[in-house]
């Protein structure tokens, strides 16, 4: 039986060699999985390790012959990947980062070096590429600063994300390819959302009383995906055709507007305001009616699910959050939780002023009085990504990892330019990404995005609909010119 098994697997593989969709990653996979059952088989655990290395190959075959459902996976997957960050190491985000990592990596290989596809296509790319292979040798400075190898692998890692941009650009060129793709980020934030707003009620459940209380239970989590919600879904509010979607469109908007002021950042929420203002003067007057009556009722109805779903208490709570972070924010250099930034700033210059090329390495700490909670705090975390990524790269490090980004931005500006013509969709992307990836930008002077998952996460989806939006520009373009 276990040998029937074994030859109907090769005769699979065998057959798989003759499709050309057949990548490094398959081929390893089904090498590995196929030495680990002879092993299996002397244990007598046969079926259970031959079921799932079976599985195993059986996934990554389909991933091999549908990348799209590759990257789906990956979208979806990241609900559980971005809502558990522990401390440490734990065996969830070793799973995660084998296959989020793992899988980015083989295909960049195989792509570039075995297939000889063409990966550089804009000066981009260029920065991106060039920047992480340089970013490598700062491990070297990072552990002549005591920082663990594991520990630095585990905050470097996390800019790797940024390459799962190139397979989105690869197989995602269709509007109904790139359509179902927006599909799996509602489908994702909608989730997101579900999650903080059941983390919000235990809390309440717990006799919180207190807007200040409230912050200490850690809901500020993915904010910058909430972010992203609210910008895209006004303007899909704004711009979609039928009634029936526009609809669809505002309460998608209304639950990623409840998520983002639950998630507690201030930061956030000035900045989407901010950049929702900046777009409507540059809207047509029909469309500027159509955002303040769409508005209204998204309000309407985030309104009416607080109150009928966690009661006066909790949406008395609710107003004094949002009062109670608006007037903290309006009292500038007065504000507590500024002047522990600018001294955390303070300190972190004192050390980038003594390794300004090579600086401190990712992941290395800095020592600074903390005069809210009053004492001396060990941090290598920094609210400033700017200054963050300074003092952790050095400055010719650093400025390579901001020239993608801001590549990037004036690509979306030149989309938003053009955009007049283009189909609601592909408008809807052009201004969603271009105001998103300028809030995530300005979010990062206060909370740091470069080093945490759902700033990467929001950077790749934001520079991939720009791209997507930039070669559909160009190519009607060709088109109308023949």
């Amino acid at each position: 039986m276990i040998s029937q098994i074994h030859i109907s697997a090769l005769r699979s593989f065998a057959f798989q060699l003759r499709d050309k969709n057949l990548t490094l990653f398959g081929a390893a996979a089904f090498i590995v999985s196929q030495i680990a059952l002879i092993l299996f088989l002397s244990k007598g655990e046969v079926a259970l390790y031959a079921a799932g290395f079976g599985i195993l190959v059986g996934i990554i075959q389909v991933f091999i012959r549908y990348p799209r459902v590759w990257i789906h996976t990956i979208v979806l997957g990241s609900f559980i990947y971005l809502n558990f960050d522990s401390p440490g190491i734990d065996a969830i985000e070793v799973i995660f980062g084998i296959f989020y990592l793992g899988g980015i990596i083989i295909w960049m290989v195989w792509q570039g070096f075995v297939r000889k596809k063409k990966i550089v296509r804009n000066p981009g790319d260029w920065c991106l590429l060039v920047f992480l292979g340089l970013s490598i040798i700062n491990i070297f400075v990072a552990i002549l600063n005591s920082v663990p190898p594991l520990e630095w692998l585990r905050e470097w890692s996390l800019l790797l994300l940024l390459l799962y941009y190139f397979p989105i650009r690869e197989y995602f060129t269709s509007p109904l390819s790139i359509k179902n793709l927006v599909h799996s980020n509602i489908i994702l934030i909608i989730l997101l959302c579900i999650h903080i707003v059941y983390k919000y009620y235990i809390v309440i459940s717990q006799g919180i009383v207190y807007a200040y209380q409230y912050r200490a239970y850690g809901t500020q989590i993915n904010e910058t995906l909430f972010m992203s919600g609210v910008i895209f879904g006004v303007f899909a509010s704004i711009f979609s055709k039928d009634r029936r979607t526009r609809i669809k469109a505002v309460i998608f908007t209304a639950a990623s507007i409840g998520a983002l002021i639950l998630s507690f950042g201030r930061t956030y929420w000035s900045i989407t305001l901010f950049a929702i203002v900046l777009a409507l003067p540059f809207l047509h007057i029909k469309y500027q009616a159509r955002f303040a009556k769409y508005i209204l009722f998204a309000t309407t109805i985030l309104a009416l699910v607080v109150f009928l779903t966690i009661g006066p208490r909790g949406g008395k709570l609710f107003i004094d959050i949002v009062a109670q972070r608006f007037e903290s924010t309006g009292k500038g250099t007065k504000d507590i939780s500024l002047r522990a930034r600018i001294v955390e700033s303070e300190e972190a210059f004192q050390h980038i002023k003594e390794l300004p090329l090579s600086g401190n390495g990712i992941r290395s700490e800095i020592a600074f009085y903390e005069p809210i909670l009053l004492y001396t705090k060990h941090n290598s975390y920094m609210h400033s990504g700017y200054v963050g990524s300074v003092y952790k790269l050095g400055y010719p490090l650093a400025i390579l990892l901001f020239l993608p980004f801001i590549y990037f931005l004036w690509q979306g500006f030149l989309n938003v330019r053009h955009s007049g013509a283009l189909p609601p969709l592909i408008k809807v992307l052009s201004l969603g990404s271009f105001y998103t990836l300028m809030s995530i930008l300005l979010c990062n002077l206060a909370h740091s995005q470069f080093d945490q998952r759902m700033g990467a996460f929001g950077i790749v989806f934001c520079i991939s609909y720009i791209e997507f939006v930039k070669n559909y520009r160009m190519s009607n373009k060709k088109m109308s010119v023949d």
